[in-house]
């Protein structure tokens, strides 16, 4: 951001952090020019304009001494046969719902965490398995236990992180200069 006003001093900006339900109503409403979020959750992608800026492919996240840790790649049926941590963030917990579609039901869920700290050690020590992004992914516990990403199989959505404006409304010269700053600034990443 420093970089952008350096050049543009006359530029104001203002960022504020909300959860993805609130930033839809904000850009519906106009009270926001441009979001960055999941836009992967979006509810109705066709009422915005975006940019994918980074795109994390997912993978299941086990401990090191888990039965799937070894394995080469798992299938979303494999990781039905263990206790789920379930992130509950950024509706991460209807992106996991969405993986399994109808067979959802099955998914055995031992915790529901909002922390990704709190996810990370549960799997650490083996509580349980869950299926994140690489863009979270860390291969250590804040205890210092290993975490092991194994890939998936099965074709799931990406987590896609970008940008989101309304379609038809256009971008004031400010909020399409930051828009353009940020698609270049994470160009190739």
């Amino acid at each position: 951001m420093q970089r952008i006003k350096r050049n543009n001093t006359n530029i104001e900006n203002d960022q504020v952090d909300m959860e993805r339900p609130r930033l839809e109503e904000a850009l519906d409403s106009a009270s926001i020019d441009l979001g960055i979020g999941l836009i992967s959750n979006i509810s109705d992608p066709a009422r915005y304009e975006h940019r994918v800026l980074v795109r994390s492919r997912r993978r299941v996240w086990t401990s090191a001494t888990h039965d799937l840790a070894s394995r080469p790649a798992v299938t979303l049926a494999d990781v039905l046969q263990y206790p789920y941590i379930l992130l509950t963030v950024d509706d991460a917990d209807t992106a996991a719902r969405r993986h399994w579609g109808a067979d959802s039901e099955r998914l055995n869920v031992a915790m529901r965490t909002s922390s990704i700290e709190a996810l990370r050690g549960l799997v650490a020590y083996g509580f349980g398995v869950s299926v994140l992004a690489d863009l979270v992914y860390r291969p250590w516990s804040l205890e210092g236990k290993k975490i092991v990403a194994v890939p998936l199989q099965d074709d799931i959505a990406t987590m896609d992180v970008g940008l989101l404006w309304p379609a038809g409304r256009p971008l004031s010269g400010s909020a399409r200069l930051f828009r353009d700053f940020l698609i270049q600034a994470c160009d190739g990443v």
